[in-house]
């Protein structure tokens, strides 16, 4: 079954564009440029998502912004660690539509096309909501967390006794809370007696902060976003930004269509990506 999205947004350009996107991914798509047509659009069925962004409401479309703003919670996009303002709105206790925090001085609200796609992920036809047990012949059942934490416990036990304490091991995720390594650290170190734990933050962040503190001195970036607004010039060195963070490129384009002759944008990457092809610059290594 095709998903329904209405897409409103006073910037024809933009719906068009965003239009054209969408149907790629066999999305049908209806669009709105102000309260009027939205109106008209949702008087039949509801879409399965509601794109809202900045608009100008007309006046006999003022109620109807009015009632979908009541509707709107603020929340965090949990993407790309950019720190984008995302505001659900919320029908029946389900979320319907998302729109970007206009007041969030990080995506000024705006959303990329991740930020957009957060109500679809929720409510995913493939998003693994309970727990699930393979069985001998390779197929899976669902269980409840009571049965599968016993079943863990009892083949962890298992294995340390026929091979070991050092058979078993953790392997975390970035998303880990700090409370959550903690507690993960007592288990295998200090109950078990293994020290064979690791996570991905070797690959990521954990190796980020030792170039950071050689080469700053300190464990974080040293630049602010408020540096972007500022620049004469990028250089991106192996980074899609445009895909990959699509915000702070944002960022990068308004200093670019504000300064077109004055600002350059240096790419060095192998690939051509968006980002390649925006820059004045393309080194490839």
């Amino acid at each position: 079954m095709r998903h329904r999205i209405l897409a409103i947004d006073d910037d024809k350009d933009i719906l068009r564009v965003m239009k054209a996107n969408l149907q790629l991914h066999d999305f049908q798509v209806d669009t709105a440029v102000d309260c009027r047509e939205a109106e008209n659009a949702l008087s039949e069925t509801l879409p399965d998502l509601i794109l809202l962004d900045l608009m100008l409401p007309d006046r006999d479309g003022i109620e109807f912004c009015i009632e979908l703003k009541r509707q709107y919670g603020r929340s965090q996009c949990r993407f790309c660690g950019t720190g984008c303002t995302v505001m659900p709105g919320v029908k029946d206790g389900r979320v319907v539509s998302i729109k970007g925090d206009a007041d969030s001085p990080i995506n000024f609200g705006r959303l990329c096309m991740k930020g957009y796609s957060l109500p679809h992920i929720m409510y995913g036809n493939d998003r693994l909501t309970k727990p699930l047990v393979r069985k001998s012949d390779g197929s899976y059942s669902e269980a409840g967390w009571d049965e599968v934490l016993d079943l863990i416990a009892d083949r962890f036990a298992g294995l340390i006794k026929k091979h070991g304490r050092d058979s078993v091991a953790w392997y975390g995720s970035g998303q880990n809370t700090t409370q959550e390594a903690f507690a993960a650290n007592k288990l295998f170190k200090g109950i078990i007696g293994t020290a064979n734990l690791e996570g991905n933050p070797r690959l990521c962040m954990a190796s980020a902060v030792g170039g950071y503190l050689n080469t700053f001195g300190a464990d974080e970036p040293a630049g602010t976003y408020d540096d972007f607004d500022q620049a004469d010039c990028f250089f991106i060195i192996g980074s899609n930004t445009a895909e990959n963070h699509p915000m702070l490129f944002r960022r990068v384009v308004n200093r670019k269509t504000a300064y077109p002759e004055k600002i350059k944008v240096i790419v060095a990457d192998p690939r051509y990506t968006p980002t390649a092809r925006y820059a004045d610059i393309h080194l490839k290594f």
